[in-house]
């Protein structure tokens, strides 16, 4: 039968995993992608990476894994961007994947 069509403007539980999250500048004008404004909340090294926690407001961080480029400091403002085919969403009421419309 396949996975469920979410409502046309209903809510959706979206994942994404941390090393396809990238960061631009906040100021940075949106390109194609999907981008949300955060603020960098915590950064820790581990391994040859970065792990920043990213606050987006109203309760809801992200963890967005950085390799390089990760000059980023607590308080710094970004914009978190993912390519849409590296996204999962899901039914917030049952955990259901979902399938575009």
């Amino acid at each position: 039968a396949g996975a469920p069509r979410p409502a046309a403007g209903g809510d959706v539980t979206l994942a994404v995993r941390p090393e396809h999250l990238a960061l631009r500048p906040a100021d940075a004008t949106p390109d194609a992608r999907n981008a949300l404004r955060g603020r960098v909340a915590d950064r820790s090294f581990v391994g040859n990476a970065v792990n920043l926690l990213v606050d987006l407001g109203g309760g809801c961080r992200v963890t967005v894994e950085c390799r390089g480029e990760a000059a980023r400091q607590p308080g710094d403002p970004v914009q978190v961007c993912w390519d849409p085919a590296q996204a999962i969403a899901f039914e917030p009421e049952t955990g259901d994947a979902a399938v575009a419309a």
